[in-house]
């Protein structure tokens, strides 16, 4: 089967690392090509770039407009047998767009903000970008917004490994505000004992480096993650919504325990008092709790079990089932 990807790819984030793992597995039983923004960076043969202005806002647009024209180029030039768009904005924007002038088997995959952000709502409130396409979505929690038939193929962890001398209390993410980073800062500044590491680039950096106590260091985006996965005490999760929440199975794999909010995938990934605490107004009274060693262990003990539950290979299996969910949906409605 020849499969034509759509979204952020090799950029760091949830839905880049997504696609690239997906992106691994699937090229060893197909014909697998990315369309992706571009910088001119992409090497890859099998790796096609939309070059889009850096600006925000301004980059969406431009890839919904030079997006579905290379959609349609690449389908027909490969020969794509379907589409699996990532992300329910300008890349699936771009490939509903497509398929009105040039006909072909699509799937559209939710990753969160996309869904349960406000503006994700009212957007998909007014576009039935889910029309005559298969969907999946990260989490149940996203299908369940969506109001549709949907499978979930969650993602997955990469190996952990066992940490050593747990002295890190981490947030890893981008620095936007629906993540609330600012919650970690407040978080240090009533634990000036303990060392915060933030772990993420975005918009609120440099205000919130300006505000944070000393014993914070802003690390910026970081390719060795696991380097400080190895020594987390706990991660920090405060997002007002996730759609699943891989760093959490990232942490969870290196035995670090997880605090997070209530809401969304969160919920799916942590077993309250088991892998992990969730919090609702109460952070402090719960992160206090996790510094007690013996409860931070057995957390994070049962947390390498939760993890070792996903696996990249089901993902594909269920991506792989949508697929032919599609191309049976394609022949249905083909004239």
């Amino acid at each position: 089967m020849k499969i034509l990807l759509v979204g952020q790819y090799s950029t760091g984030g949830g839905v880049s690392n997504y696609l690239e793992n997906i992106s691994k597995i699937l090229s060893k039983r197909h014909d697998v090509h990315v369309l992706t923004y571009g910088t001119g960076s992409f090497r890859k043969n099998n790796v096609h770039e939309v070059r889009v202005p850096r600006l925000p806002g301004l980059r969406g647009l431009f890839f919904i407009l030079k997006g579905t024209a290379e959609i349609i180029r690449l389908v027909e030039e490969l020969q794509i047998d379907v589409v699996n768009a990532h992300y329910l904005g300008p890349p699936a924007i771009s490939a509903v767009l497509a398929r009105s002038i040039r006909p072909f088997p699509l799937v559209l995959t939710a990753h969160g903000s996309d869904v349960l952000g406000s503006r994700g709502r009212k957007f998909l409130s007014r576009l039935s970008l889910l029309e005559k396409s298969v969907v999946t979505a990260v989490s149940h929690a996203l299908c369940r917004k969506l109001r549709v038939d949907c499978l979930v193929a969650p993602g997955a962890s990469k190996t952990g490994g066992k940490r050593k001398n747990a002295d890190l209390v981490l947030f890893v993410g981008s620095l936007v505000s629906y993540k609330e980073p600012q919650t970690v800062v407040e978080l240090a500044r009533k634990h000036g004992e303990l060392r915060f590491v933030i772990l993420g680039e975005g918009p609120l950096r440099k205000k919130l480096e300006k505000s944070a106590p000393p014993n914070v260091s802003f690390l910026g985006y970081r390719e060795d993650v696991e380097k400080f996965l190895s020594r987390g005490l706990v991660l920090v999760v405060p997002s007002r919504w996730e759609g699943l929440g891989l760093v959490v199975l990232e942490a969870n794999s290196w035995g670090v325990p997880v605090i997070a909010r209530r809401t969304g995938g969160l919920v799916e990934v942590i077993r309250d008092g088991k892998n992990g605490l969730l919090f609702d107004d109460d952070l402090e009274d719960i992160f206090s709790a996790l510094l007690d060693r013996k409860l931070n262990e057995k957390l994070g003990a049962v947390g390498r079990r939760v993890a070792s539950l996903y696996s990249w290979n089901i993902t594909v299996k269920t991506l792989e089932r949508a697929y032919e969910l599609a191309l049976e949906l394609f022949k249905q409605h083909s004239p």
